[in-house]
């Protein structure tokens, strides 16, 4: 097959991109415990042969700056959002710019506000979910108003921080009695109205407010500040119209940004599905992969059950990486996570001694599930719909015919990089 058609899940193991050829979609499971090699067999290989867009999870923080060089040489537009060093970012990203505006209408879209304050406040407390409810009202709120008033350099999560500070001010209350003159009807208005329902009890203002300061806390740092208004945003649906590759530096331990990362793939998704729709043949002008690891951990992507149904003849896909199944179903219910990983018609699966997710692997693998918990570290089980199990050898990078040029591109860009320091520094 010829590369630029084809992504690879094992050894020996290619599978052809063009879902019209194979009848199948092109999202892959990944499965396997830490130190399986999910990151080594899978994911550094199909960077290497990636045609189409990519946008990729870092848990680890290297990738970007392993495989800029080479991708910029091939074409692409590499950009990094460094969630666990938010200083080191040159590039930004601002939430509120991806909220639509109707200009017919001359409203902005309360779906698309509604999402938003579902992401950054989620519901926490499935058994008394009040508060976190009552939270995301507020925050519609001050998004709407954000949105609806402030100068467009200000129409960022910063603002809606430092308003959040004014709830329960004469203040909030002088700035919303004014927006209601202007645009009764608007949405920040019908929401601020919700508010004042709760504030004639002080005790339950209170708990809300706090609620929300707790989702909002991780938001008000001066790093994210800069990354809310920095020049050179990330352009979502620039990702479908051009070959681009996204790395989302993220940390394995503090998980206070998963919120915002959460958000930029849900808005990701929302752009590029309704890119595709105005596009010629209802398709992305440039397939786009999500590359997704530590899915499990804490990737919580509204209605993803829903979105991963859809997207397969819009050229989106997904690889899911994750620990278990057991992993996956507690975040997403069990129901959720079947529809997730029923959608995926390809699996890779290496090892590993989560019960649940042996039992699983043995009906589809016609094994025992004492066969499937004593797998060799080296071997691996792929899994395509319609095919029978496939017991492979895993791909190293290695053995890539672009991973030399790849590592001498890096190389070559490090000692530039050294070259460049001032002798002061380098001392």
């Amino acid at each position: 097959m010829e590369r630029n058609s084809t992504r690879i899940l094992a050894k020996d193991v290619y599978i052809d991109n063009d879902t019209r050829a194979t009848g199948n979609n092109n999202n892959d499971l990944i499965i396997g415990p830490s130190g399986a090699g999910k990151t080594r067999g899978y994911v550094i290989p199909n960077i290497l042969q990636a045609e189409g867009s990519l946008v990729v999870t870092d848990t680890k923080g290297n990738l970007c700056q392993q495989f800029q060089p080479y991708l910029e040489s091939r074409g692409y537009q590499v950009m990094e959002l460094n969630f666990a060093r938010m200083d080191r970012n040159t590039w930004g990203y601002n939430p509120l710019a991806a909220i639509r505006y109707d200009r017919r209408r001359g409203q902005y879209n309360e779906q698309d506000i509604i999402s938003l304050s579902a992401v950054i406040a989620p519901v926490l407390t499935r058994d008394d979910p009040f508060w976190d409810q009552s939270a995301q009202i507020y925050l519609q709120a001050l998004v709407g108003y954000v949105l609806e008033c402030l100068p467009v350099q200000e129409r960022n999560l910063s603002s809606v921080c430092r308003l959040s500070g004014l709830i329960g001010s004469i203040t909030l209350d002088q700035l919303f009695r004014e927006l209601s003159e202007l645009k009764p009807d608007c949405f920040a208005v019908s929401r601020y109205r919700s508010m004042l329902t709760t504030r004639s009890a002080n005790r339950t203002d209170a708990c809300i407010r706090a609620f929300l300061d707790r989702h909002l806390l991780p938001l008000s740092y001066d790093a994210m500040s800069r990354m809310f208004g920095n020049q050179r945003q990330v352009s979502l649906e620039g990702i479908g119209m051009r070959k681009t590759a996204v790395f989302l530096t993220v940390s394995d331990t503090d998980r206070s940004s998963d919120p915002l990362v959460n958000l930029f793939y849900a808005q990701a998704f929302q752009k590029l599905v309704a890119l595709a729709d105005r596009s010629p043949g209802s398709r992305l002008p440039v397939p786009v992969r999500f590359i997704l690891d530590d899915f499990a951990t804490n990737t919580i992507i509204p209605n993803f059950d829903s979105l991963i149904s859809v997207i397969r003849s819009r050229e989106l896909s997904v690889s899911l990486v994750i620990q278990s199944l057991s992993q996956l179903e507690s975040l997403y219910g069990r129901a959720k996570s079947q529809t997730i990983i029923n959608n995926c018609d390809n699996w890779l699966y290496l090892g590993g001694l989560d019960l649940q997710t042996a039992q699983e692997m043995s009906i589809r693998m016609n094994r025992t599930v004492q066969s499937v918990l004593n797998m060799s570290h080296e071997d691996v089980v792929v899994l395509t719909r319609g095919r029978p199990p496939r017991w492979c050898d895993k791909f190293l990078p290695e053995d890539h015919p672009l991973w030399r040029a790849a590592q001498s591109r890096r190389k070559a860009a490090e000692q530039a990089d050294e070259r460049s320091v001032p002798y002061e520094q380098a001392v």
